[in-house]
């Protein structure tokens, strides 16, 4: 990015910020799992199949599809889809421990997320770099709820369920006749942006929905985080004009649906964002941000997003608790990021920390929304490496 591409993106998260945090920020309880029924079926296999060889990451010894059943938005049964690579060389004792990627925004429907064709090189070296060091990747996709088969979107417990049901379906696709799963039960979660907020989610959600897994801990990179204090900003007006914004506006509005079906988007949209959400809906995110630039995020709604009916379902199904997490959580934020604004980010992991749960926070001034994961890698491997160790839970209670 160039040094004006830098002061205009700081410049427009100074004023997106300003507006947003005159909001208030408040906390919010944990995720209330107690009273949710058993599911057997969750995590159960559907189908899995070996990726063709041009879709393996480099270092990888296998590479496989599956299918499995999570629980959807009303507990209903759902399905998702995930990759599993194995690194090279002998599995050790007790299986491979595993890193979850959950991607960020690829779209609404199961083939914005494409497993089965070669990855970009920058993908491609950051799954190395985990196969390298020893870890088996799952990258799960988000679960496809509803008639129209629409995937949910910054739905934390969903997703963060639907992580740890991808762990199991993989350790149970990938087990060996007598001798248990290629796969530990050791795991960590991690993501990017709307995968980024799923990995945190799973943290409030994971010990109570899959108690015979290990989630050790959770890696966020761009997490979106106090999104009612954001949408509260966004009415019509609003100057701000980027594709990227504009379209976590229309794919949140479209989440929300999906999580309650009695929620209508459309009551809050002018016939712009209309337009605009059924293109969401219906194709992928590199197509939508294209046809959104130049569109002011003001113009695609003709009501305010404080309105309660949409702040109220922000909070229950979006915005992540700030207390209730049971293992160690790690925040890398870029100091560029529009679409998750750093200062959003540091008071809620400032929040978490404060319910005495271990923050490890991480600022990258001028990384911006799609870099972060990249500039973050080596910290979240070292941050891996740490809670995956044998005495790793006590270390980080005494820190």
């Amino acid at each position: 990015m160039s040094v004006n591409g830098r002061v205009f993106g700081r410049a427009v998260v100074s004023s997106v910020c300003a507006v947003i945090l005159a909001a208030g920020l408040g906390a919010r309880a944990g995720a209330d799992t107690s009273a949710a029924p058993e599911k057997t079926w969750a995590g159960t296999v559907l189908g899995s199949t070996e990726l063709a060889r041009s879709a393996w990451p480099p270092a990888a010894s296998q590479a496989r599809e599956i299918r499995y059943a999570t629980p959807g938005p009303q507990g209903e049964r759902a399905s998702s889809h995930a990759a599993v690579y194995l690194p090279q060389g002998a599995t050790p004792k007790g299986g491979w421990p595993v890193v979850v990627f959950l991607h960020g925004t690829a779209g609404l429907r199961a083939e914005c997320a494409d497993f089965t064709t070669p990855r970009a090189q920058r993908a491609a070296d950051y799954a190395r770099n985990w196969l390298t060091r020893g870890y088996a990747l799952v990258y799960p996709d988000y679960p496809e709820v509803g008639p129209r088969h629409l995937q949910t979107y910054l739905d934390y417990s969903v997703a963060g369920t639907s992580i740890a049901d991808a762990v199991r379906a993989a350790r149970s696709d990938l087990s060996r006749d007598g001798s248990g799963s290629e796969l530990s039960n050791r795991y960590v979660a991690t993501g990017l942006s709307e995968g980024a907020h799923g990995a945190v989610g799973a943290a409030a959600v994971a010990a109570e929905h899959a108690p015979d897994l290990d989630l050790r801990g959770v890696a966020g990179a761009g997490l979106p985080t106090n999104l009612d204090a954001e949408f509260a900003a966004v009415r019509p007006g609003l100057p701000v004009a980027e594709p990227n914004l504009a379209s976590y506006v229309l794919y949140t509005l479209s989440g929300l649906r999906q999580s309650d079906p009695t929620f209508d988007p459309e009551d809050y949209l002018s016939p712009t964002g209309r337009k605009f959400l059924a293109r969401a809906e219906s194709g992928c995110f590199d197509d939508l941000v294209g046809q959104l630039q130049g569109v002011s995020v003001g113009s695609l709604v003709s009501r305010a997003l404080d309105a309660p009916a949409v702040q109220q379902r922000l909070r229950k199904y979006v915005d992540l608790p700030t207390s209730g997490y049971r293992v160690p959580v790690q925040i890398a934020q870029g100091g560029l990021d529009i679409v998750a604004p750093a200062p959003l980010t540091a008071v809620f992991a400032e929040q978490v920390r404060r319910s005495g749960v271990h923050v490890d926070y991480r600022l990258y001034p001028d990384a911006d929304h799609s870099r972060i994961p990249v500039v973050s890698q080596p910290d979240t491997i070292a941050f891996t490496d740490r809670v995956m160790s044998a005495d790793a839970r006590q270390r980080e209670e005494s820190s």
